[in-house]
């Protein structure tokens, strides 16, 4: 009942422009507010949770089991200790890329994916349930379109930043009234040794594997408590190893 609500609402707001306007400025404005609060968290090393990184897509190589929503309520990008970031998978064994690779690669109609086929048989089996914004299969099939649009605008035109494409009139991911658009970027969580690992935005992580784009922009999302050490280190001049000093998240100190 709470999430065919907030659907309605949802839809009522997107119908009107002056609504959605109010809606999207009053969003953006608590994103900014959220980010300033969290970093004046007294940290040994600043956390700036709407900074974006530039990283290789091809160094993210796992996802993470666990998707952390909770954590959303109050923090932005919040520090995390624990073995959550030894719970991940492959993401080569991820159905969702071996399909990825078939339907762009060898040419394979999504039908015949795996990937399809488990998100047909989700739908089937929870009438409630809510994907990507999808709330029906014949929703999660135009989204596939989407999908394939969106590979030949990345193939073509490269890949941009959310900033970049609101402000060419492209919101691509504003499904909802908006928040800051850095919000709307892949995210990766960091593992204590620096692993970045898939969060949020595999499709597009997916597509930029498979288009061979050399960086993408990523927001991270949760760090392992053991990592924020290693860039307290480096902020003091204090981290021996070598492999970490072009790290994008010790590059970004300041």
């Amino acid at each position: 009942m709470q999430r065919v609500l907030r659907q309605k609402c949802i839809e009522i707001i997107r119908g009107n422009d002056r609504l959605l306007g109010q809606a999207r400025r009053f969003n953006i404005q608590l994103d900014l507010i959220r980010a300033s609060f969290e970093r004046s968290i007294p940290r040994k090393v600043e956390i700036r949770p709407l900074e974006i990184l530039q990283v290789n897509p091809k160094d993210i190589k796992v996802m993470n089991k666990e998707s952390f929503h909770d954590l959303d309520f109050l923090l932005l990008s919040p520090v995390l200790g624990g073995d959550w970031d030894h719970n991940v998978r492959l993401l080569h064994e991820y159905d969702l890329y071996a399909s990825f690779l078939s339907h762009f690669k060898d040419g394979k109609d999504w039908q015949e994916t795996k990937f399809y086929s488990r998100v047909r048989d989700e739908f089937e089996r929870d009438e409630d349930l809510s994907k990507w914004g999808c709330s029906n299969f014949q929703e999660f099939r135009s989204r596939l379109d989407f999908i394939d649009e969106l590979y030949q605008i990345i193939q073509s035109e490269g890949y941009k930043t959310q900033r970049q494409l609101r402000e060419e009139g492209a919101d691509l991911f504003d499904r909802k009234p908006s928040t800051a658009p850095e919000r709307h970027e892949v995210t990766v969580h960091i593992g204590r040794d620096g692993e970045l690992i898939s969060a949020d935005g595999r499709h597009r992580l997916a597509i930029a594997k498979l288009t061979g784009i050399s960086t993408i922009p990523v927001r991270v999302k949760l760090r392992h408590k053991k990592w924020q050490n290693k860039r307290y280190n480096a902020k003091k001049g204090l981290l021996n190893e070598s492999e970490y000093l072009n790290h994008p998240d010790i590059e970004n100190i300041r």
